[in-house]
């Protein structure tokens, strides 16, 4: 079995989540979401990681 954080961008059933903050992709504020260096992330807040803005009650990243 792999190292889970190689798996971060995927969820248990094939649906892709946020590298940064782990979202769900149907809870992202824009659903084609945000490309950088070949990964995709919710926002450009969790890209350039100064924390998630898809929900303002999220401002920090998840470890």
């Amino acid at each position: 079995m792999g190292d889970p954080t190689e798996e971060r961008g995927r969820h248990d059933r094939g649906e892709m989540r946020c590298k940064g903050c782990g979202r769900p992709e149907d809870q992202w504020e824009d659903p084609m979401g945000f490309s950088m260096g070949g990964d995709v992330y919710c926002c450009e807040g969790c890209a350039m990681g100064t924390g998630c803005i898809c929900d303002p009650d999220r401002h920090e990243r998840e470890p």
